[in-house]
């Protein structure tokens, strides 16, 4: 499906949110000189449908990343459609009333008034349902709203003759019962959507183009109800049948089609958009609608035409104290969102590799880049255990490259003699341009990097307790020589004493649990430590058996084709190197990354607690424990395939270093 990738593009596709949101009124009030609300009413929540359709079987279905639309229809929970569906109904509910109201009091009182008390109404539910952001400014900017739909109620009845007060009255009532119904619509719909993850939904949850979908049929499906009270019982005029709605030209039905489209237009603009831009950005320009339909109805419809000094005063006052009132709570927002991000601790990692026995490594590696570059983890350190200098020489190519030359890296002493393959990490640092090394170094020769428990006692000494992660990929050389390291000049403390005051997890890539008797690569090329490990090391391990990355491959045709704005990548030379092209290749190490960093998302499942034993001859078997402190990752067929469209979003970002420009 399509999925905004520039921030410039969400924010100006929130723009157009905006101008939907407070335009389509237009087309009612176009059709309405000669068409009644209720029958124009009809088309544009076909209008809706139709758009919906159209938007689920082109963008929501093209492109390599996220789910397809019928595929994601077909996957989804019945709860989440049921959800949607009911957020459509009740939403139908709403803006059929607030139509009413159009139709009676006109744009300028009815959006500001319904749209307005549905944003003070839905500010306070989900303040007090979780709260969140500055107390103070965000209720400061809710009470300049109230004053600015109160001076809107005042304007219009100071506008209206005598003969109208009643009507205007109606209408009035009518777009205040609208905004409180408008108010509760949205949390159906965004329940049923995993909106953090457009890339890679969760299993049974939406994308926003079903949930889309789903919704418009909720309107139009209700319609046949709501609708049809309303065209029986009006609350202005004489019933109308639906005669009459079969009996409208071709032209005045296009109009109603047209008002729902442009409104449907908005609405997935601001889904799909909400990502990039941001809450606080596409939350503010969306909410900005009503002053546009103000603006349409005082400046385009004329609708205080012939005013008094003091109705237009209150109407200047009303636009100064909405606009000013939004921005408070955006303001608010921002300021809960900077106190969150300020008590939200960022999570420390050590990345341990063999780097150059599977391209995997790599995978894993540039996704640590990226999460280091959006601010969720601190790289501290990187180690390999693999016995070859291109091994450190790939890791330092890949440091330079990436632009994190602060990352330091760790060689082993006395490395496993196992599996010593390293193809691909010797194509990259052996590659010529124009006579020269492909790609620079910032390590020059093998022996300016530091020796990896050194390296790692250093690093940990100067971390807080319990604060760092280690992610294992590779042999446990390293960390079992960790484990047995004695007190040096970075700290008092043995290595195991250490690690248990320092680290909080070691996620790591170890192990089978399906195949009886199954002997995983990580494990028997150095059976002793990976032993080590798993008896004495003192904190908890989540192991991701070999299962788990063997179910989700990364494909080939996005190292061939995501990639080729650089030439050389080293990534791409990597992966190129391994294995003859084309390729799919399994992600187990990836998969310990991502457990690590995004655990608190649920993409895998996980065991219960227990201790995983190693034998002599390199099984893994796990025994159920409530005390124990191991347990290892599992995975769906659904998570695979939405962690599969997670890695490929994640990885084909690119680093901050080469902006999309």
């Amino acid at each position: 499906m399509f999925i905004v990738d520039s921030y410039f593009l969400a924010v100006m596709l929130c723009v157009v949110t905006m101008f939907c949101w407070g335009s389509w009124g237009n087309t009612q009030k176009l059709a309405g000189k000669k068409w009644r609300y209720e029958l124009f009413y009809w088309d544009y929540t076909i209008g809706i449908l139709l758009f919906s359709i159209v938007m689920a079987f082109t963008l929501g279905s093209i492109g390599s990343e996220g789910r397809g639309f019928v595929e994601d229809l077909l996957q989804a929970d019945r709860m989440n459609l049921g959800s949607a569906l009911l957020g459509g109904i009740i939403f139908n509910a709403s803006n059929i009333l607030l139509s009413a109201s159009i139709s009676i009091a006109g744009m300028a009182v009815a959006f500001p008034l319904g749209v307005g008390l549905a944003l003070v109404f839905g500010v306070c539910i989900n303040y007090f349902s979780a709260p969140k952001g500055d107390p103070v400014i965000l209720f400061l900017g809710v009470l300049l709203i109230v004053v600015a739909i109160v001076l809107n109620g005042i304007a219009a009845g100071k506008h209206v003759k005598g003969g109208q007060q009643t009507t205007a009255k109606k209408g009035i009532v009518l777009a205040a019962v609208a905004g409180i119904l408008m108010s509760l619509f949205f949390r159906f719909v965004a329940s049923a959507m995993d909106l953090d993850h457009f890339e890679a939904p969760t299993a049974g949850m939406i994308t926003p183009y079903t949930a889309f979908f789903i919704f418009s049929a909720g309107i139009f499906l209700s319609n046949f109800l709501f609708n049809t009270v309303v065209m029986r019982k009006p609350f202005v005029g004489e019933p109308v049948g639906y005669g009459v709605y079969f009996k409208g030209s071709l032209n005045t039905h296009m109009v109603g089609i047209l008002g729902g489209c442009v409104w449907s237009l908005g609405t997935l603009f601001s889904y799909i958009a909400a990502g990039k831009a941001g809450a606080a950005i596409s939350y503010a320009l969306g909410q900005g609608a009503p002053m546009i339909a103000a603006a349409w109805g005082i400046f385009i419809w004329k609708e205080f035409k012939g005013s008094s000094r003091l109705t237009n005063l209150l109407l200047t006052l009303m636009f100064i104290l909405f606009i000013s009132g939004l921005g408070l709570i955006v303001l608010a927002g921002k300021k809960g969102d900077a106190a969150a991000s300020g008590t939200r601790p960022v999570l420390s990692v050590i990345f341990e590799t063999d780097m150059g026995n599977d391209v995997d490594d790599a995978l894993a590696l540039d996704m640590l880049y990226k999460y280091k570059e959006a601010g969720q983890i601190r790289f501290l350190a990187m180690s390999t255990n693999k016995k070859s200098e291109c091994s450190a020489g790939y890791l330092d190519i890949m440091n330079t490259w990436y632009g994190h030359t602060d990352i330091p890296i760790g060689v082993g002493l006395h490395t496993t003699e196992g599996d010593n393959q390293d193809r691909f990490v010797r194509a990259a640092c052996e590659l010529q341009k124009d006579g020269r090394p492909a790609f620079a170094r910032t390590v020059k020769e093998y022996s300016g990097f530091p020796l990896s428990v050194p390296l790692y006692r250093k690093t940990l000494a100067a971390q807080p307790d319990a604060s760092v992660v280690i992610i294992s990929v590779g042999f446990s050389t390293n960390l079992a020589q960790l484990l047995d390291s004695p007190a040096d000049a970075y700290s008092p403390l043995t290595g195991k004493e250490l690690v248990a005051k320092k680290v909080v997890l070691l996620s790591t890539m170890m192990g089978g649990f399906e195949e009886p008797g199954f002997k995983e690569f990580n494990v028997k090329c150095d059976i002793p430590a990976a032993q080590k490990v798993i008896n004495e090391w003192p904190t908890d391990i989540v192991a991701s058996p070999f299962e788990v990355g063997n179910a989700i491959l990364y494909p080939a045709a996005s190292i061939r084709n995501d990639f080729t704005w650089a030439d050389p990548h080293p990534l791409v030379v990597g992966y190129e190197n391994y294995l003859p092209m084309p390729y799919d290749r399994q992600t187990w190490d990836l998969t310990s990354v991502l457990y690590a960093v995004e655990k608190e998302k649920s993409f895998f499942g996980t065991s219960v607690r227990g201790t995983i034993t190693i034998t002599d001859d390199a099984v893994t078997h796990f025994t159920p424990d409530p005390a124990g402190r191991h347990s290892y990752l599992t995975v769906t067929p659904d998570q695979a395939a939405a962690i599969r469209q997670y890695f490929i979003h994640l990885i084909t970002q690119r680093p901050a270093k080469y902006p999309d420009v």
